[in-house]
């Protein structure tokens, strides 16, 4: 066993022939504009962050802005009701279109078996459902 075994180091790890000058500069370089892509890209953030975010709240501190007026408006509506009706209509409008949906499919499925059984019993009756596998309406109802 060779000490790089020995040492929990796999032996492929370790090369097998010695690097040179010229390899170890370019290994160099590559790590060193990696690092300042990296510090460019940190200093461009925090830039970003400073400019975005923090000047326009210090700029703003105690005025009268459009987002003031957005949410005294918003405060002083009754967004409850507002929010739980919109999400009722949407619900509903879900709902129907999944229904829709389910009889198409109802119907489809339905003009296929009843091709398949009346292929293999000619004698059989019909449950009496309608296609969209609905209960038929009667005269009487």
């Amino acid at each position: 066993m060779g000490k790089a075994q020995e040492k929990g180091v796999a032996r492929d790890a370790v090369p097998k022939e010695r690097l040179t000058k010229a390899d170890l500069q370019l290994f160099r370089m590559k790590e060193i504009f990696r690092l300042a892509r990296l510090v460019v890209w940190f200093v461009g953030a925090s830039a970003t962050g400073y400019i975005v975010v923090y000047l326009p709240i210090r700029e703003m501190a105690g005025k009268r802005t459009i987002f003031d007026f957005a949410y005294k408006a918003i405060a002083t509506a009754r967004l409850d009701f507002y929010l739980t009706s919109a999400l009722a209509v949407a619900l509903a409008t879900l709902w129907g279109r999944e229904r829709i949906l389910r009889k198409n499919d109802v119907k489809r499925l339905t003009e296929r078996s009843t091709k398949m059984e009346k292929r293999l019993d000619p004698g059989r009756s019909t449950s009496g459902l309608t296609p969209l596998g609905d209960v038929p309406r009667t005269d009487h109802e």
